[in-house]
């Protein structure tokens, strides 16, 4: 019953349904290496990452 007489301004309604902007994650790439072993009576642990990402230019951005 309130519900029925409760008005929103046009512009904030608008604004309460405006579409998020899509985000958009860069493409990642990479190379993960792990490895443990033991040494002289101690486990070592050796962690290698190489990890690359390819963002897009403007023009890309624009096209979407």
């Amino acid at each position: 019953e309130k519900m029925s007489e409760l008005k929103i301004n046009k512009g904030i309604e608008l604004m309460l349904r405006r579409a998020k902007p899509k985000i958009t994650e860069p493409t990642r790439k990479g190379l993960l290496i792990n490895k443990a072993f033991t040494f002289l009576k101690r486990k070592v642990y050796f962690n290698f990452e190489l990890r690359w990402e390819q963002k897009k230019t403007s023009s890309e951005l624009n096209n979407d």
